[in-house]
Order: structure tokens, then C-alpha cells, then sequence
């Protein structure tokens, strides 16, 4: 009897054990989605039907994968919506190291200054991509406590709206702002940005790039946000723009 009971027990100890190292995998497991627009499958199959879709920098809980190095994660959305998702598409997460973990993702979607001198054409990223890109950086900003880290993405955020803006196409004649899905965001956003008619652009507002310069006056990305702030100030300058 004694021997047929000690299997048994230890059968039911290392389920239970295994099944707590399951759930705390799961709860400690949070990711973060490295591309924009991500999609959240109902099976763990490019082919099932679409459950969800997770714009850049969401934040998810992995449930499973479909094999150790597996290329598919059931996770969880904050919203509590499950799903199947490719695991290249999501990174670990921990909210402690936010920053460290978010700004390479933010760097390699930010072009450089000659990119964005080359035109629309020179940049593949949609404009639904570039609004999730700033979203991203906004809430990253707003969430850290360290000033010289703040002021870093304070930073990002204005060569993201820069990104962001040179997408954005002229204004169609008698019309206020250009078509959807353009005007929904210009429209949240029309006391930072505006119509630089004598360039048939769109710009940062002088105000809002001298506050972000005031805000992170001293620290070490000062400089790089004061140039932004010079180059907006020498366009209308140069051309006659009164802001």
C-alpha cells in the first residue's frame, strides 16, 4: 500500500509545483509589442481570425507559447482580451527598467535629420505607424522619474511629431484640414501644430517647443532640443512666418 502511495503523492506534488511555476511564468511574463498595428490571432495560426490589434509599445501578459522557442505567445492584453500573437513581435518587459527597454525601440523608428530633409517619399513608416511611435514616447515620458531620462524622450517626441508632421499632406483648398486619417490627429493636436501656408506644411508651434525646452533646461539633452527649437524659429525667419 505504502509503496503504491508514494508515487502517487509525489506525482501530485511536482503537478502542483509545476502548475504554481506556471502561474507565476505567467503573471511575472510581461512583454512589450515592438511593432505597430500587431495582430492578436484567435489560434496560434497566421490564418485565424483577428481578435485584436495592438498598437506599438502595448503592454501584454504571456500566458504560453506554442513550443519553447516557439514562434507563437497566448497573451493577454490589459483590456483582458486573450489571444495568439508572434512572439518576434513582443520583447520582455519589466515597467522598472521602462525606459532602458523602450528607447531602443523609439531610436530605431526615429530617422535621422537627413530622412526627413528628403521628403515624404523617403519614409516608408505610415502615418498610423508615426501616431503610435508618439503615443509611445508621450506615455514613456510622462511615466519615468528621472529628469535627465525625461528629458531624453521629451526630446523623441518632438523628431517623432517631426516624423510625424512631414506626413502629412497640404491643405485642400477652403478646407480646414486635409482628409481622414490625418485630420482626427491634427485636430486633437491643432494647439501644437500648424499650417505653414507659404511652405504648404505642417510645423511645431513655437510655444510648445519652447516649453519643452524649459522643461528640461540643464540637463544633457537640452542642447539637442534647443536646436530643434532654432530650426523651426529660423524657418519662419527666413520666409516671413510670424508665430
Amino acid at each position: 500500500m505504502t509503496g503504491r502511495t508514494v508515487p502517487h503523492v509525489l506525482s501530485t506534488a511536482v503537478f502542483v509545483v509545476l502548475a504554481i511555476a506556471h502561474a507565476a511564468w505567467a503573471e511575472n511574463d510581461r512583454r512589450i509589442v515592438l511593432a505597430s498595428n500587431v495582430r492578436v490571432r484567435a489560434a496560434a495560426s497566421s490564418g485565424a481570425s483577428i481578435v485584436a490589434t495592438l498598437p506599438l509599445g502595448a503592454e501584454v501578459t504571456a500566458l504560453e507559447q506554442t513550443s519553447l522557442r516557439g514562434p507563437w505567445s497566448r497573451v493577454r492584453t490589459n483590456d483582458g482580451t486573450e489571444g495568439w500573437v508572434q512572439r518576434r513581435l513582443t520583447t520582455p518587459f519589466d515597467p522598472e527598467r521602462r525606459a532602458q527597454i523602450v528607447e531602443p525601440i523609439v531610436v530605431a523608428r526615429l530617422p535621422d535629420k537627413p530622412a526627413l530633409e528628403g521628403g515624404r517619399a523617403r519614409i516608408n513608416q505610415d502615418f498610423e505607424a508615426r501616431v503610435q511611435l508618439v503615443d509611445l514616447i508621450a506615455r514613456t515620458e510622462s511615466a519615468l522619474t528621472d529628469r535627465e531620462a525625461q528629458a531624453r524622450f521629451g526630446w523623441y517626441r518632438l523628431r517623432a511629431i517631426e516624423f510625424l508632421l512631414v506626413a502629412v499632406p497640404e491643405i485642400p483648398p477652403r478646407t480646414e484640414f486635409p482628409p481622414e486619417p490625418y485630420q482626427s490627429w491634427l485636430r486633437k493636436y491643432q494647439g501644437e501644430a500648424y499650417y505653414y501656408s507659404p511652405g504648404g506644411l505642417w510645423a511645431m508651434q513655437q510655444w510648445y517647443l519652447h516649453h519643452t525646452f524649459e522643461t528640461y533646461r540643464g540637463t544633457a539633452a537640452a542642447d539637442e532640443i534647443a536646436w530643434v527649437l532654432a530650426m523651426h524659429s529660423a524657418r519662419g525667419e527666413c520666409e516671413g512666418d510670424v508665430v
